[in-house]
Order: C-alpha cells, then sequence, then structure tokens
C-alpha cells in the first residue's frame, strides 16, 4: 500500500503546478513526456531541449524510441510540456508528437511555459484558448501545489538539486560510518577465517554454518533498519553500515530487492544508506533505492539513483539489467509485479 497521494488533474494549471512535485524539482530547458495507462502511477520522460534548429540525431533516436515503446502499452495516452523559449520547445515538442502519432499514442494536451506563463500548442485534439502573449501562472498558488506540500511532497529548484540529496554525508557523520564500517568488517572477516577450512576458500552459501550465521545476522539487521526507518527513529553507524557489508551476501541482495516499495519510509531508508555508505558498499543500496524510486513513479531520482549504482560498479549485474528495463521504457506497475513474483 502506498503513502504516495493521489492528485486529481483537471486542467492545465493543475498539471503545470504538479509537474515539479512529479518530477522531484522544478524542470528548466526540457521536454516532459508524461503517459498515463488507466489508474496506474505516470511514468515520466525528461529529455534536454536541444538548441535551435534541426534535432541531434541521437535526440530524434530517444523520441522515437521511447514514443515505440511508449506505444506497446495498451491504452496509453501522453500529455507533453517543453520548459523554455519557443525556439527551443516548439520543434522538439513538434518531434515528439510526430513520433508519438507515428506509434499510434493519442496525445491529449501540449504546452509550452516559458517563465510564468504558459501556451497551448497545435496538435491539442480539442480547441484550446489561444493567446500571444500566453496565460499567465503561478503554480505555487494553487489547490495541488498545496495537496503535495500538505502531504509532505519537495519540488526541489532544479535537477542539480535533486542529485545534491545524495550526496555523501560528511564531516563527523562520515567519519563515524568510515569507524563502525571498518569494525563491522574486521568482525565479518574474522568469523568467516574462523570458519574456513584450512587451504580451503571460503563458503558464504546457506548449506554451511557459518554462512546461515551471516544470513540470519543480515536479515535482522534488515529488519530492524526497516523499521526504525518506518517509524521515523534514528538508525545507528553500527546498523547501517552492517546492512551494507552483509547486502553482498548470497541471495541477500534478492531478499531486500522483494522487500522494496514505493513507500516514502522506503526512499527514505535507502537514500539515507546510500549517502552513508562507504563507496566499495554503495552499489546494492543504490540499486534498492533505484527499485523503490522506479515503483513510486520518480524517474528522476530512479536514474539518479542509477547512475551512483553504475558509477561505483559499472559491471553490477542488477544495475545493468535496471539500465536496460528504464530504457526499454518499463513502467513503475511492472515493477512491482515483477517483484512481487
Amino acid at each position: 500500500m502506498s503513502d504516495q497521494p493521489s492528485m486529481r488533474l483537471r486542467n492545465a494549471e493543475d498539471l503545470l503546478a504538479a509537474m515539479p512535485f512529479l518530477l522531484g524539482f522544478a524542470p528548466e530547458d526540457s521536454l516532459i513526456i508524461m503517459t498515463i495507462v488507466e489508474q496506474r502511477v505516470p511514468s515520466l520522460i525528461r529529455v534536454a531541449l536541444p538548441d535551435p534548429g534541426e534535432l541531434p540525431a541521437p535526440l530524434s533516436q530517444v523520441l522515437n524510441l521511447s514514443a515505440a515503446r511508449i506505444g506497446k502499452q495498451a491504452g496509453a495516452h501522453t500529455l507533453l510540456v517543453g520548459y523554455g523559449p519557443a525556439d527551443r520547445v516548439e520543434h522538439t515538442v513538434q518531434a515528439a508528437a510526430d513520433a508519438l502519432r507515428t506509434a499510434r499514442v493519442p496525445i491529449d494536451l501540449a504546452l509550452r511555459v516559458t517563465g510564468d506563463r504558459y501556451w497551448y500548442l497545435d496538435g491539442v485534439p480539442a480547441p484550446m484558448p489561444k493567446s500571444p502573449d500566453g496565460i499567465p501562472i503561478d503554480p505555487s498558488d494553487t489547490a495541488i501545489a498545496a495537496q503535495a506540500v500538505y502531504a509532505g511532497l519537495v519540488a526541489l529548484p532544479n535537477r542539480d538539486a535533486l542529485a545534491a540529496t545524495l550526496a555523501p554525508v560528511t564531516g563527523p557523520a562520515r567519519e563515524g560510518m568510515v569507524a563502525a564500517t571498518k569494525a563491522a568488517c574486521t568482525r565479518y572477516v574474522a568469523q568467516v577465517d574462523a570458519a574456513a577450512e584450512p587451504g580451503k576458500k571460503p563458503r558464504l552459501g546457506t548449506d554451511t554454518p557459518v554462512g546461515r550465521q551471516l544470513h540470519a545476522e543480515a536479515l535482522r539487521r534488515l529488519h530492524r533498519v526497516e523499521n526504525r526507518y518506518r517509524r521515523a527513529a534514528a538508525v545507528t553507524d553500527d546498523d547501517v553500515a552492517a546492512l551494507t557489508i552483509l547486502l553482498d551476501l548470497p541471495d541477500i541482495r534478492d531478499v531486500a530487492a522483494y522487500r522494496t516499495g514505493r513507500q516514502g519510509w522506503q526512499l527514505s531508508m535507502w537514500t539515507d544508506v546510500v549517502r552513508r555508505a562507504e563507496p566499495l558498499f554503495r552499489t546494492t543500496p543504490a540499486v534498492l533505492l533505484t527499485l523503490c524510486a522506479l515503483q513510486a513513479g520518480d524517474g528522476a531520482l530512479a536514474n539518479l539513483a542509477l547512475d551512483r549504482a553504475l558509477a561505483d560498479d559499472p559491471n553490477d549485474r542488477m544495475a545493468r539489467l535496471l539500465s536496460e528495463a528504464i530504457g526499454a521504457g518499463i513502467d513503475p506497475t511492472t515493477i512491482a509485479s515483477i517483484l512481487d513474483h
């Protein structure tokens, strides 16, 4: 069950007020393609606007590929919103609209937003008010924005500000995590070495006594950390450090992945663990945060978390699979269904 509030978008003003909260930040120089399928969580694709003139070939390929994948979703509808000056927005929106029509995807609305005004763009299915000077809007002064803020949703000023929310902790917080991670590593290495047979490589599967001990501790740590975040309680450096190390055990990452969801406390938990984890043990928490963000429909956070995972370990199998899934346009409902099974 999600604790994410629902928002009923009745008109263009509601959509524009909701967009920063849906993205997690206020978009600039961007085209947003919002896909809605029945009552599912909307899927958002954000692309940076090119310079005026002919679209770069890579951007055209992205738009065509995205449209083709959206077209495979039965009942999909799209909304196009371009943020920026007319000469950069309109030809990008037109290219996206052409690609979507080729894929037989209905376009319900196309807008351009520049500063504190917006314009309906040609090609929408029904006549819309036209104004050479645009239509004034203050997204912050709307019922949707008030509802989002009341529900605890945050719209940061830009994408860089969102990326900063995943920045590693520093100062005393970092020093505490370094000490806790070293202590946990020393403890587990000693435990494994004591159980190892002379001249043989230690085995940590659940078919060995030491493997069963470590797996049991991993599950205890995971459950304890989950319960603390669910109650918005503080979590010790020892618990976080131990968990980040034990997540590398066979099967434990899979268990943690199956337990991910779109609840706010899960997003907070894995965001915090990513920030506190030492680089050597940060990949799996970043992958788990990606899964949570995808299920919550937070594509911007999912991409940032996945970038962090791949930067730390470009060969991580689950991170690479998620990168391919996101590139294939997998939707949040599908992610949740796969994890449920």
